[in-house]
């Protein structure tokens, strides 16, 4: 497998780009709104709520600890300092957005070092 295949032709590249450019151009002249570009998304201003938004972040962030209590999991065995630092951003993103950890998690924590607690392993 060559570069050119994995990065596709240079003229895919070059009609996405124009097709984007072309979408956000039809999109701000139809709003009569300048848009915001947000990785290449033309984005027309968009209100949300205050109560809506923060259901919304407290949703994300809560997504987010169990994925990283999932990867300190996997990544016990290999490395256990990963795991602590997994454990440690997911209990900073619950505090931050005043998510609480549920208890069968909160159980796998170590109250004063914040080490991830396997059974047997790092815990008796």
């Amino acid at each position: 497998m060559d570069f050119a295949t994995i990065m596709g032709s240079e003229s895919d590249r070059h009609m996405l780009v124009n097709s984007r450019v072309a979408e956000n151009s039809i999109n701000s002249d139809s709003a009569g709104r300048s848009p915001k570009f947000l990785s290449g998304v033309c984005i027309i201003e968009c209100q949300m709520w205050r109560k809506d938004r923060k259901l919304w972040i407290r949703d994300i962030a809560a997504e987010r600890i169990v994925r990283l209590f999932d990867l300190a999991e996997e990544s016990f065995d290999n490395d256990s300092g990963l795991s602590k630092r997994y454990v440690f951003l997911a209990r900073k993103i619950g505090m931050r957005h005043r998510v609480g950890l549920p208890p069968h998690r909160k159980r796998k924590v170590c109250k004063r070092c914040g080490t991830y607690l396997v059974p047997g392993a790092s815990c008796t």
